[in-house]
């Protein structure tokens, strides 16, 4: 899978079990930037159970070259059972191994008649200390190759919705200027295929 990249300014690879504590705090971090909190009833045990991780042959995630063009290394062989897949990104480490997760992304398979296989972005967020210094349109960015590889003779689409409030705006401003989203009376809504997608995938 082409998932895991290293480059000088961040590093993105897959969500591993030992990564769940991570992966729960980002998520109650966007519930509560949504006003949702109170909603948000996952735990650590559910997104064990549910979730898919990657298996390596070593049963470590090996190291990942700096090098935006080397997308394709360090790939997992399978997967184990699950409904969706996260994709994690960190500030890629000058003086030490010991590096902050500080983006999210949690998607699943998506499916349309006219555009084929796909992905769904269930949940996206950059912690707030850490926006408008690339790392979302990375997150993007990877998700778009993401889909390249579930696509069929070159179809394919990513896709989400965003919350249109006006206290979302920061968000809603980085999917429809950024990433090119649609606005629609609820929600701005995003759907990615074609060459749009191939382009997505190639920002890096």
């Amino acid at each position: 899978m082409p998932a895991p990249i290293q480059t000088s300014s961040y590093t993105i690879r897959y969500a591993t079990q030992s990564d769940v504590p991570t992966v729960l705090a980002l998520l109650r971090e966007l519930a509560e930037h949504e006003r949702q909190l109170s909603s948000c009833r996952t735990t650590e045990e559910m997104l064990i159970k549910t979730l898919a991780f990657p298996s390596f042959p070593d049963q470590e995630q090996p190291s990942l070259p700096v090098d935006a063009s080397s997308a394709t290394a360090a790939q997992a062989t399978e997967f184990t059972k699950g409904y969706a897949r996260a994709l994690l990104v960190s500030p890629t480490p000058k003086y030490s191994q010991t590096v902050p997760v500080i983006g999210l992304a949690v998607y699943h398979p998506a499916y349309s008649t006219w555009t084929g296989p796909g992905i769904y972005i269930e949940d996206m967020i950059i912690t707030a200390s850490h926006r408008r210094q690339g790392h979302g349109r990375a997150l993007m960015s990877a998700l778009a190759r993401e889909v390249e590889e579930v696509a069929y003779g070159g179809m394919g689409r990513l896709s989400w919705k965003t919350l249109r409030h006006e206290w979302n705006q920061g968000t809603r401003d980085f999917f429809v200027k950024t990433i090119g989203a649609l606005e629609t009376k609820d929600y701005v809504e995003g759907k990615v295929d074609g060459e749009d997608l191939v382009g997505l995938a190639e920002r890096g």
